[in-house]
């Protein structure tokens, strides 16, 4: 276990620091804040894996393309349990094998696998939102 959270950690790392963004954004990180200003709302990739669960009435906001990964930021203004749980039902529905649900304080990080691919899902307030982070590898 110990390991498999290790290894979402660097990987979290390198797609933030990797990869090709579809949008250019603006980010700015300050203390007790994040925000991030983008110009028009992004198209979710017509390659980007069907198996995955992308939430309803969300909104694409950033989507990042790496060799092997998918990185996917989605926003809404549901709550963080209720969009946890609809993960955790739909992701299992989808054929995922569930191995990380955790929360902590408003967060909430689900790992799943599915034959040689890894998916994390991070559900956050971010502002006035609710930000889903979705990264899919394959290793």
């Amino acid at each position: 276990m110990i390991r498999f959270c290790l290894r979402l950690f660097c990987l979290i790392l390198l797609l933030v620091g990797c990869g090709e963004k579809t949008e250019e954004q603006i980010t700015e990180i300050q203390p007790d804040k994040y925000t991030s200003s983008i110009d028009r709302l992004v198209e979710i990739p017509k390659d980007f894996p069907a198996d995955v669960f992308i939430y309803p009435r969300s909104n694409a906001i950033d989507v990042t393309k790496g060799k092997n990964a998918y990185s996917l930021t989605l926003s809404t203004n549901h709550e963080v349990p209720r969009i946890a749980e609809t993960y955790r039902r739909q992701m299992i529905i989808r054929g995922w094998s569930p191995k990380v649900a955790t929360t902590s304080g408003m967060e909430s990080l689900l790992a799943y696998t599915k034959e040689d691919r890894i998916a994390n899902v991070v559900i956050g307030p971010v502002n006035e939102k609710v930000h889903i982070r979705i990264t899919v590898t394959i290793e």
